[in-house]
């Protein structure tokens, strides 16, 4: 097909570029791009503007994307037409189309060759700070905490799985050892909290990995080389073993191993995400975006994202949010019952008694939060009122235990009390 025929655009705004894009047909693809590489950058009316890498990433579309990757960055650079605030916008809707299709390791990629998209408005009048707030499933926090036998499998699998990735990525999974170096040199060590996060998990599967390794080798010495009957059924019994499980546990193990490689390249992008912003020359021109994202994750429950707002610009958990009733993201954690971020409060020494303290546009403080109706979609996920009205009671208790021990006395706007709300809430 002639070049300019691949340039031309149906009825419907669309080129054959971007349908076979969005078809994930990786050999047309790569047939348009040989013909003419600056067909990368056509755009699409029928996709609202977007180059074929966008509609192929938001597609979730893995072959493609890592293929028209480099090929676009680099046909972005050579771009002279257009003005200059238009081509800022496009690299920032490649960067946030990458996270929509949870292409975590290319975004991470961008990001750190060009960090002020970070905080540039995509077409769609979204930063990638807010984008990534938005993705709760890419992380780690968003597994389910109910203890039912597959969820325990599940974590059990996961804790089974390593992540492993090219010599050539641009980053890498880390295993047991605590002092290693990632691609860049920089130690893989996360920089601590106001105070100790509990990783008991890991560490009980640790201690479990190493003695079963012990028992397996003082197993080994016991045997001897003129037993080979007992060697051969031992053999036999193993190869069975590992049969059965292979056929009862591969089909999921594929799943929760790209779970798992999704929430690690989430977690790198966000630490990427808060260094960007912790070195930021001017953090009160940026702040009220980065707010809103800080919002928008509490909502959503990405525990991860908060952390590292702790451990990077703990000043910013201070501030108030306008368009979320001057709540603090603890209020708002409370408010949306958002336990594991309310949670995270208690690492913060301090500062955790300067935020009890502090109260909303109507003169609530946390004991008023808690007091109020619960979201229906957090309600449901405790069948029953009985446990329902146990968990509410729960949360009081728990949010009662930072408040000063007169918060009992507290009236909002409407002169309620914490105990007067509570009771016209939960009859």
């Amino acid at each position: 097909m002639p070049t300019n025929l691949l340039s031309e655009k149906g009825k419907d705004g669309r080129t054959v570029f971007h349908i076979a894009a969005v078809d994930g047909k990786i050999e047309i693809v790569k047939a348009i791009v040989e013909k003419d590489e600056k067909l990368v950058m056509i755009k699409s009316k029928s996709y609202s503007g977007c180059i074929p890498i966008m509609v192929a990433a938001e597609a979730g579309n893995k072959d493609v994307v890592n293929y028209l990757y480099p090929i676009t960055i680099s046909q972005e650079g050579n771009q002279k037409e257009g003005h200059n605030d238009e081509r800022e916008k496009t690299k920032a809707t490649i960067l946030t189309s990458l996270i929509f299709g949870d292409f975590y390791r290319l975004a991470l990629d961008l990001l750190k060759k060009c960090p002020h998209l970070l905080l540039t408005k995509d077409d769609f009048k979204l930063t990638a700070m807010e984008v990534l707030a938005m993705k709760h499933s890419a992380f780690q926090s968003s597994l389910p905490t109910k203890r039912i036998i597959a969820t325990l499998g599940y974590s059990f699998l996961n804790s089974l799985l390593d992540i492993h990735l090219p010599e050539n990525a641009c980053w890498r999974a880390r295993r047991d050892e605590e002092n290693s170096l990632d691609a860049s040199g920089d130690s893989s060590n996360d920089k601590p909290m106001f105070g100790p996060i509990s990783n008991y998990p890991q560490l009980l599967w640790l201690c479990f990995r190493r003695l079963l390794q012990n028992a397996l080798i003082k197993f080994g010495e016991k045997l001897k080389p003129n037993h080979p009957i007992i060697i051969i059924i031992i053999i036999i019994i193993i190869i069975t073993l590992i049969a059965y499980i292979y056929t009862l546990v591969v089909p999921g193990c594929r799943y929760i191993y790209d779970e798992k490689l999704k929430h690690y390249g989430a977690s790198k992008l966000v630490k990427e995400v808060w260094r960007v912003i912790s070195q930021h020359d001017d953090l009160q021109s940026v702040k009220d975006v980065v707010v809103t994202a800080m919002f928008i994750a509490t909502r959503n429950g990405i525990v991860e994202f908060i952390e590292e707002c702790i451990n990077n610009c703990p000043q910013l958990l201070m501030n108030k949010g306008d368009k979320y009733k001057s709540q603090t993201i603890f209020h708002y954690a409370i408010s949306n019952r958002q336990e594991k971020i309310f949670g995270l409060i208690h690492h913060l020494g301090p500062l955790k008694h300067d935020l009890a303290m502090m109260k909303d546009a109507s003169e609530n403080c946390m004991s008023h939060l808690v007091a109020t109706e619960i979201p229906i979609e957090r309600l449901n996920q405790v069948p029953g009122a009985a446990l329902q009205m146990q968990r509410e009671l729960l949360w009081y208790k728990e949010v009662g235990s930072i408040m000063p021990s007169a918060h009992e006395l507290f009236e909002n706007k409407d002169q309620k009390t914490p105990r007067v709300l509570f009771t016209e809430n939960h009859k």
